[in-house]
């Protein structure tokens, strides 16, 4: 699992680290070795996206081409991803995610949907991108009001 923690844009187009901007291209490109790794191991790659706008990152996109074009390669079975959150909100959310992800299974989204969904109750929406094999693509989802 890789988390970062960085700094949103209104547009949804990047990441900032500091006074450093990093579009979501940018980023994907970064993020190989860490993606790579799945080449020698076998286990659930996750990454996290704790930033404002997060869920209009352009990376599962990239990750979606690359294994059309790749059958080798294994993207990340899920990437979650915040909103705009407050920094003390997106500390709670993070936390209770943390707390309950050892309870969820990773290969049954229903499990993980209802995680996402209680730590939704308390105001914080986690969005999450699950790979599905069958077809090759990502998934979406996030916690809506009821």
């Amino acid at each position: 699992m890789l988390h970062i923690s960085a700094h949103g844009n209104k547009e949804g187009t990047g990441v900032a680290f500091g006074g450093d901007f990093v579009q979501w291209a940018e980023l994907t490109e970064l993020l190989q070795p860490f993606v790579r790794v799945g080449e020698s191991y076998k286990g659930h790659r996750i990454v996290v996206l704790s930033a404002c706008n997060a869920h209009m990152q352009k990376m599962t996109a990239v990750f979606r081409r690359t294994a059309k074009a790749n059958e080798s390669f294994s993207p990340p079975k899920y990437l979650f991803c915040t909103e705009e959150v407050l920094w003390q909100d997106a500390a709670v959310g993070w936390t209770l995610f943390y707390h309950l992800l050892p309870k969820a299974h990773l290969d049954e989204p229903e499990t993980v949907r209802a995680m996402l969904k209680s730590i939704f109750a308390l105001g914080i929406r986690i969005h999450y991108f699950r790979w599905d094999d069958q077809e090759a693509t990502y998934r979406s989802f996030a916690p809506k009001s009821e």
